[in-house]
């Protein structure tokens, strides 16, 4: 049930679209008062929300879109498909994606925390119970992708499915081409 269109849309979409345009209001806040320029947390915040605003689009309809219209459903297996069919683009693709929603979601806490009131232990608010959290996960994530691409146990390509053979077609290949 959570693959159907409607609960998508008021689970995922909307909410992203509520950030989305709050996000917006606070650039152009921002830049009528000609704020000074902020800190490395708060760039690079900025910086990781820039990225997965410009790859989510083309990220949802390569992973839903397919599922709706070629009625291939993307799964564990799709994941292993991209990351064996176009390594030097899908592994950095991936944990650039983990590693960015990682830390823009830990930092976005921070901020959303400050805007409630919440006051944060100093080590957290600019030190290393900052940087440890956010430096983890980047690891963790990249291990999660060399896991799914097969690095430290064999994944069996029958998990691509119907999603590797249509995308193995789009591309003018085969699955057994892999």
């Amino acid at each position: 049930f959570y693959q159907h269109p409607l609960f998508e849309i008021a689970v995922v979409l909307a909410p992203l679209v509520v950030h989305l345009t709050a996000s917006v209001a606070r650039i152009v806040r921002r830049r009528r008062r000609r704020a000074p320029r902020p800190g490395l947390r708060l760039r690079l915040h900025r910086y990781t929300g820039w990225f997965l605003l410009a790859v989510i689009a083309g990220h949802v309809s390569a992973t839903r879109g397919v599922a709706y219209f070629l009625d291939a459903p993307a799964g564990f297996g799709a994941l292993n498909f991209s990351i064996t069919f176009a390594p030097w683009v899908f592994v950095p693709y991936y944990v650039l994606l983990g590693s960015c929603g990682a830390y823009h979601l830990w930092s976005g806490l921070g901020l959303a925390l400050r805007v409630f009131g919440v006051r944060m232990p100093q080590s957290v608010a600019q030190g290393p119970g900052f940087w440890v959290p956010a430096g983890g996960a980047a690891a963790l994530v990249l291990i999660a992708v060399l896991s799914l691409w097969g690095v430290f146990f064999p994944v069996d390509r029958e998990l691509w499915g119907e999603f590797g053979r249509v995308y193995a077609e789009l591309m003018g290949s085969s699955v057994d081409a892999l």
